[in-house]
């Protein structure tokens, strides 16, 4: 997919939150695993503060011009520091 005119995005939004909310849930091996990733999450975020999961849908020009492709796109960092990096 090429990022061309007329192509949309959501906002970023932090997928740690999104999990908190109930909106999303995290899952290993098929099972819930929110609490383990929150808390692994946390554990990371100590040392390093601006760590995370931050995505956007995206939908944009496809390889052959003629359609459409949404993408789900993914930084390895909270919202917050998007907002900081990407105004």
């Amino acid at each position: 997919m090429r990022l061309q005119h007329n192509s949309v995005a959501s906002k970023w939004a932090d997928v740690a939150a999104l999990i908190q909310a109930g909106d999303v849930e995290a899952q290993v091996a098929g099972k819930e695993a929110n609490t383990a990733f929150l808390e692994d999450l946390q554990k990371v975020k100590e040392d390093q503060p601006d760590v995370g999961i931050s995505w956007r849908w995206l939908v944009g020009v496809a390889a052959d011009n003629s359609s459409l492709e949404l993408s789900l796109q993914a930084l390895p960092c909270s919202e917050s520091f998007v907002e900081v990096i990407l105004p």
